[in-house]
């Protein structure tokens, strides 16, 4: 049996609702949605996975297809699909695993598609506040005061471009 946490996460819900991706939303989406990728790998662990799932419905190139970034599951929704029933359909495929599953969203809809199905719930602002306690955790840890380098850091160029592309809906 598995043990640990996986986070199903609404990428744009979390994005536009939480800082300090919210401030970044209309100004450099593309680099507030790698530093949300760049946060989240930094706060996965042998024993809680991530995956991010963004709306790429409206994208006629977007095709769904899953992408690892520093070891956090990447998807943009498929053409004509938006992002909850990915959630709903990642979270169908889980259930049973031996993780615990926890959405995070605060979006209605899909906290009342997923509830009775074995899974957690977490608002945005709520997972926002774990991650961020968690950098903080780790930045005071840190004690030869080093900048901290971001999985963004670490990301080649063609791995950003490939991000900010499908953040434009192209491919």
């Amino acid at each position: 049996m598995n043990s640990g946490r996986i986070f199903v996460i609404d990428g744009y819900n979390v994005m536009r609702s939480c800082e300090p991706y919210a401030s970044l939303w209309g100004s450099d989406a593309e680099v507030g949605m790698a530093r949300l990728v760049s946060d989240i790998a930094a706060h996965t662990s042998d024993d809680r996975q991530a995956i991010i799932v963004f709306d790429g419905g409206a994208n006629p190139l977007s095709d769904g297809k899953p992408h690892e970034i520093a070891g956090v599951t990447v998807i943009f929704s498929p053409y004509g699909v938006d992002a909850d029933a990915v959630i709903e359909r990642e979270v169908s495929e889980r259930r049973g695993s031996g993780y615990e599953l926890v959405v995070v969203t605060s979006d209605i809809q899909t906290q009342r598609a997923v509830m009775g199905k074995g899974v957690t719930r977490m608002s945005s602002a709520g997972f926002a506040a774990e991650i961020s306690a968690d950098l903080d955790e780790r930045a005071e840890a840190q004690s030869s005061g080093a900048k901290r380098i971001t999985v963004a850091d670490l990301l080649d160029s063609a791995t950003r471009e490939s991000l900010a592309r499908w953040s434009r809906g192209e491919r």
